[in-house]
């Protein structure tokens, strides 16, 4: 199989995001969409099961918070 020219989303935006307020959010899954935190929750299964009850416009970035 041929490597893809295809790109994935541009994060920079999220990246921001965490490296601005990780901290606050530690031991926490969040869900990002450019530099708005669109749900943060003790759990995976909270945070999809909260996307799924709110879609969000675009697909977020999730990440747990060590």
């Amino acid at each position: 199989m041929a490597p893809s020219d295809r790109r994935g989303p541009n994060r920079s935006a999220e990246f921001r995001w965490l490296e601005a307020n990780s901290a606050r959010y530690r031991g926490q899954w969040v869900a990002l969409l450019g530099e708005e935190l669109l749900v943060s929750a003790g759990s995976l299964k909270e945070l999809l099961g909260h996307l799924q009850e709110h879609p969000p416009s675009g697909k977020p970035l999730i990440h747990h918070l060590d």
